[in-house]
């Protein structure tokens, strides 16, 4: 029966046969784990934050090195990749049965529900969590259908669009207030020369994001979306997803994005930003310390700033109504050999004095706990806007629509969007892909 769930989960996961193949010796490495002869217990730590000297990454490092200092028989070693090599790793980690003690998840069906099926991940006690000053449902999606739960969450994932204020000014132009106004920017920045807005259209989960706002911003609920990614219903026939789709061609038909968006990935779209050679970057909270890291461009640090993306003066949802969910955590291998002690490590890592206190002091990231406690009156412009626009949101749509049927649907979806935005397929074309893919993932489930 375990050989039958790996295999399941392998399929899920949807890596090839050479990926495995090419990755698993590595991942033999993870597991690894274990008290060696001088006393000392090694975990293996597996993050999707490479950059250990800012944001999450510095967050993670921080207190994994004060912990090191308290608890001298512990030794935390670390791996960090970027979100996409983080995922084609993962998989191979998974196939091999193999699983760092620690690692980073989304909580997304896609990805934590085929964990939590063949028994991936370790069982926490919710009790544990009662003073962890967790916002409300921030934990929801780390739990099974009996409410057992199987992660932490770590943060509050929302996108925005980051601007450059000075490139706002020098081109007199205001924050858009309407997606009309958005429109009206992005063709006045292209007629002065500036790339309107960077975008990692390489990784094209961004680009399925975008469609996901602009549907939320059209609707104001997720509710239809949702039930036709998870049935064999139609997207090419509903009036609405034909208006979303409409608006994402307005927006590639004023130049919204850079040139060659396509072959941009996160890190290239961003620099393309922090650089002032596009005027805006649709991103995530996540970026809230983009103001907060002294390696920026003194110009940039003291002119980034972001706004809401705005709905259609004609739409339903509210400019206020967010793209976002609890979506980032942690778990711990079930299979560990030290699973007790990962399992306190990640409750130490994850206490609000630690997380919730770094994460916002540092700009390291938007914390799913309450910081009221932890604000110092020296937090960053881009910090209190960002706490300022979650503050007044009327809502959050939960995980983007990619995320809620089987895994196929996710690949198969979120390669539909690009191909759209890459102007390959008509509005109708596109939508009719994404029937396709929901039919596919539809029979898998």
């Amino acid at each position: 029966m375990k050989n039958r769930m790996k295999i399941f989960l392998f399929l899920l996961l949807g890596l090839s046969l050479l990926l495995i193949t090419g990755c698993s010796r590595s991942g033999s490495q993870a597991a690894a784990s274990g008290a060696g002869a001088d006393g000392i217990t090694t975990l293996k730590f597996f993050s999707c934050s490479p950059d250990r000297q800012a944001g999450p990454g510095l967050v993670e490092q921080i207190i994994i090195d004060q912990y090191m200092r308290e608890n001298p028989n512990i030794r935390i070693e670390v791996e960090a990749l970027q979100d996409e090599p983080y995922k084609q790793k993962f998989r191979a980690y998974v196939a091999a049965n193999e699983l760092p003690d620690i690692f980073h998840v989304w909580s997304y069906g896609a990805f934590f529900r085929p964990l939590l099926e063949g028994g991936y991940v370790a069982e926490l006690n919710p009790s544990d969590y009662r003073d962890y000053k967790y916002l409300a449902t921030a934990l929801d999606g780390f739990m099974d259908s009996s409410g057992r739960l199987y992660g932490l969450s770590k943060a509050a994932d929302f996108f925005v669009i980051y601007y450059n204020r000075k490139i706002f000014a020098d081109n007199g132009i205001s924050v858009p207030a309407s997606f009309e106004e958005l429109l009206d920017v992005s063709r006045r920045l292209r007629a002065a020369g500036v790339s309107p807005n960077a975008m990692n259209g390489r990784d094209e989960w961004n680009i399925a994001a975008l469609f996901n706002d602009l549907y939320y911003k059209e609707e104001g609920s997720s509710d239809l979306i949702n039930n036709v990614s998870l049935t064999n219903g139609r997207f090419a026939d509903n009036s609405v997803f034909l208006r979303s789709g409409e608006k994402l061609q307005q927006l590639m038909d004023a130049q919204f994005f850079q040139n060659a968006f396509s072959s941009a990935d996160y890190g290239a779209a961003r620099n393309l930003f922090i650089q002032s050679r596009a005027a805006m970057f649709y991103m995530g909270s996540w970026e809230v310390g983009l103001q907060s890291d002294p390696t920026m461009p003194a110009e940039f640090i003291e002119n980034v700033s972001a706004f809401r993306l705005p709905a259609s003066a004609t739409s339903r949802g509210r400019t206020t109504d967010l793209c976002g969910a609890y979506g980032g955590g942690f778990s711990v291998s079930s299979t560990s050999p030290n699973r007790e002690a990962a399992i306190e490590f990640m409750n130490y890592m994850m206490h609000p004095d630690n997380w919730a206190r770094y994460a916002w002091q540092r700009g390291g990231s938007f914390p799913s706990q309450d910081v009221s406690d932890y604000t110092t009156g020296t937090e960053t412009p881009l910090q209190l806007t960002l706490i300022d626009i979650l503050k007044d949101s009327t809502s959050l749509s939960g995980e983007v629509f990619v995320e809620v049927s089987a895994p196929s649907f996710k690949t198969d979806a979120q390669s539909a969007c690009a191909t759209f935005a890459n102007g390959l397929l008509t509005t109708r074309q596109f939508l009719e892909e994404l029937d396709r893919a929901a039919a596919v993932a539809f029979r898998q489930l």
